[in-house]
């Protein structure tokens, strides 16, 4: 009985001396490495915003930072009521507005719309009509000043108040036969024509004649005549 119990004993001691299992560990490309990529904020789209006031031969425009037509307004026959209002928002600034008896080309009645540097007048006969004007309605701009709170003011062509002539002319701008300095024409093969008319935008000039005081614009002003 001794003996069996020291063989015990020896078997379970060289129980305790044996290796334990080896733990398996995952090999480098067995391991999943769990990331998430940061979805990334969209960039608004800017808004855009009105940022210049042009006048062509036959109408006039606010157009936007990118180049859209925010509105616009024919010179012939359209109320600018709806594109006074527009500007004014443009401004942040409403015209003063006021109506009178007569006007020009003989209206009946003249609206006037107002900023300091820029005014805008129609003149309408309500019931008439001229050919294709409602109303006889006809409109006249003018504007002294190259911007309005940070609104710029000139022509299609990139004309404005200040600018020299030569500056104006390398822009499109001539003289004609009566004009001292005329833009935009409304058919440019025939601006410096002695023999056919376009409408045009009026520049006119300062005492020396070097530079811009003041652009005029309405459906009436041709190259030569009816001005």
């Amino acid at each position: 009985a001794g003996v069996a119990l020291a063989g015990t004993a020896i078997l379970l001691a060289l129980a305790g001396c044996a290796p334990a299992t080896p733990t398996t560990q995952a090999s480098p490309s067995e391991i999943t490495v769990s990331s998430s990529t940061p979805t990334p904020t969209p960039t608004p789209t800017p808004t855009p915003t009105p940022e210049s006031f042009i006048v062509t031969a036959t109408e006039m425009s606010v157009l936007d930072s990118d180049g859209t037509i925010r509105s616009s307004v024919a010179f012939s026959g359209e109320d600018p009521a709806a594109f006074a209002a527009a500007l004014g928002e443009s401004f942040g600034v409403a015209a003063a507005e006021s109506t009178t008896a007569g006007g020009f080309e003989g209206a009946e009645f003249t609206t006037e719309y107002a900023w300091d540097g820029l005014v805008i007048s129609s003149g309408f006969s309500p019931g008439q009509t001229c050919g294709t004007r409602i109303d006889c309605r006809g409109t006249f701009v003018y504007f002294t000043v190259p911007s309005i709170n940070d609104i710029s003011l000139g022509t299609a062509g990139g004309i404005h108040v200040g600018d020299s002539v030569v500056a104006a002319m390398d822009l499109g701008a001539r003289p004609t036969s009566e004009i001292p300095l005329a833009a935009e024409p409304e058919d440019p093969s025939v601006f410096e024509s002695q023999a056919e008319a376009t409408r045009i935008v009026l520049l006119d000039l300062d005492d020396e004649g070097a530079s811009i005081v003041r652009i005029r614009a309405s459906g009436w002003f041709q190259t030569f005549g009816n001005i």
